[in-house]
């Protein structure tokens, strides 16, 4: 399956280092964090998912917000096999196996959605969970924890208001793009 992910780049890291496509930040406040347990990293099915999960909480989108201390942001898109195992929560018999609501699922309440993918990562049946996106629920949010069969496919490509994906989100959420 393909994935997709915004982040600053640094087009001299290394993938696995901060800037790095392959790098996961440390100490992020994520809907599923549990640094104790594991580091996730966040991705989208959607190129314009990705978009709105960087974005989506600005009402005016300007040029400037595609840097952030100096670097660029970036869509990368990745590679994951499609059998690899991922918890997935739009499916309500997953919702069933976990006694979880769909309304727990996308609580803003961090300790609710920390609560049950801390109970997941602990079934040790999974390498990440994924969820729909509250910007728009065709699209899937995920978050893996273990990125060992997670493939970058493409160069990371440079963010701006002219991108497609870019383009995309900010009609959809609608979002004010100023020039």
């Amino acid at each position: 399956m393909t994935l997709y992910r915004v982040f600053p780049y640094d087009a001299a890291a290394p993938p696995s280092q901060p800037g790095g496509a392959l790098y996961t930040p440390r100490g992020v406040a994520g809907r599923i964090a549990n640094p104790d347990l594991y580091h996730e990293l966040y991705l989208s099915s959607s190129a314009a998912g990705a978009t709105s999960e960087a974005f989506g909480r600005f009402d005016s989108w300007t040029q400037a917000m595609f840097v952030q201390g100096g670097r660029p942001f970036t869509l990368a898109t990745y590679e994951l096999p499609r059998q690899a195992a991922i918890c997935d929560l739009d499916s309500a018999g997953r919702l069933l196996a976990y006694d979880l609501r769909p309304s727990e699922v996308v609580a803003r309440d961090r300790k609710v959605t920390r609560a049950w993918a801390a109970q997941i990562h602990s079934s040790k049946k999974w390498i990440g969970i994924a969820w729909w996106s509250r910007y728009d629920s065709r699209w899937q949010s995920l978050a893996l924890w273990n990125r060992k069969q997670l493939r970058l496919k493409l160069a990371p490509e440079i963010l701006s208001m002219e991108h497609a994906a870019v383009q995309e989100a900010a009609a959809l959420l609608p979002r004010r793009v100023e020039a």
